[in-house]
């Protein structure tokens, strides 16, 4: 066997283990922001929906009112704004892994083949991002 390129697919299979971790720590970064902001997405839409006035009647009496204010109390939100911001981020950060991982999986389908490996038919690159 080819053994400079056999240490070649063996760094390959490490680089794209470590996409994957990465990958996964910031899913998991991810699903705490989204936590965190449905969090305040629930207090907000209790706080709105039982909002009432001096005389005990409804503040936002109407579904167009409470949607028109939850959506001006959430850009109003401090830490819901910046866990949107945090997780647009991290969102970014992912597809540029699923990127570079996809490119990875290409490279090392090429070597196997150079190097005689079989090539099982499981596709096991990431869905294309949008």
């Amino acid at each position: 066997m080819n053994e400079p390129r056999h240490k070649e697919y063996l760094a390959l299979l490490d680089r794209i283990a470590e996409l994957q971790r990465r990958k996964l720590a910031l899913e998991k970064d991810q699903q705490k922001l989204r936590d965190r902001m449905r969090r305040i997405h629930a207090q907000l839409v209790l706080d709105i929906g039982t909002a009432k006035d001096e005389k005990g009647k409804s503040i936002y009496s109407n579904e167009q009112l409470r949607d028109a204010a939850l959506t001006l109390k959430l850009e109003q939100h401090d830490e819901y704004r910046e866990s949107r911001e945090q997780n647009r981020v991290l969102d970014h950060d992912v597809r540029g892994i699923v990127i570079d991982y996809n490119t990875l999986v290409d490279q090392k389908y090429l070597l196997m083949i150079e190097l005689g490996i079989p090539v099982e038919s499981e596709n096991e690159k990431y869905p294309d991002v949008h």
